[in-house]
């Protein structure tokens, strides 16, 4: 600690003290001590307090199960750091509050296209559904795109397909036509795509389920209007 929090820290070359490496070993050999100089890098700030952070960050990528029990503030520095780490499943699977709090941290990152597609699968996976909403509202066009590709990497016998997907999905209409217009995707997400919005889709009270027979012959059948 005394490398991150020493006044004259400084004076040690940064090839000497090494501090990022440190810090990621030290995460993976004593995690409560990484987070307890990170708590104090994160309050006390300056350079080689940022070089630990960096270094930290670095070492969590490895476990990725732990941000959650993150400090708020150490959870959010850490995913400013690396917000690969949000396209975790680990980083969002867990109570509601939790999801808001993280969703809407995310709405303020700016990312990449993919890793917006990435973000929003991990959402899906872990069944994130208080922040499918809002990344949605975040993402547009990339987050939809997602969704109907997770749809297409389903099982080809049936379908099963939570209630709440459908429904973050009918409230992105327009984006959801304009996806599937300006791209190619297989006959279950095309079919489920167009599907969502119209009052002859079958509802159920969690999850709905089709064959793929089903879902193919709908292309055929359900328009977009």
């Amino acid at each position: 600690m005394v490398l991150v929090t020493h006044p004259a820290a400084t004076s040690i070359p940064s090839d000497i003290a090494a501090i990022e490496q440190r810090a990621s070993s030290l995460v993976n050999v004593d995690l409560e001590s990484a987070l307890r100089i990170a708590t104090a890098a994160l309050n006390i700030g300056g350079i080689r307090g940022g070089h630990y952070l960096d270094g930290f960050a670095a070492g969590v990528k490895s476990k990725p199960d732990i941000i959650p029990a993150l400090p708020s503030s150490l959870r959010f520095d850490l995913l400013k750091r690396f917000p690969l780490l949000l396209a975790s499943r680990e980083s969002v699977a867990r109570p509601i509050e939790y999801q808001l709090a993280v969703a809407g941290y995310i709405s303020s990152l700016n990312v990449t296209e993919e890793l917006s597609r990435e973000i929003t699968k991990a959402v899906l996976s872990a069944n994130a559904w208080a922040a499918l909403a809002i990344i949605l509202t975040r993402f547009g066009n990339d987050a939809v795109s997602a969704i109907l590709e997770w749809i297409d990497a389903m099982p080809e016998v049936s379908l099963s397909i939570p209630q709440q997907v459908f429904d973050s999905l009918a409230a992105q209409r327009h984006s959801v036509t304009d996806v599937i217009h300006r791209r190619r995707f297989g006959a279950r997400a095309f079919a489920r795509g167009i599907c969502v919005p119209r009052p002859t889709c079958r509802r159920g009270s969690g999850t709905r389920n089709e064959s793929m027979g089903n879902a193919s012959r709908k292309r055929d059948t359900v328009g977009i209007g």
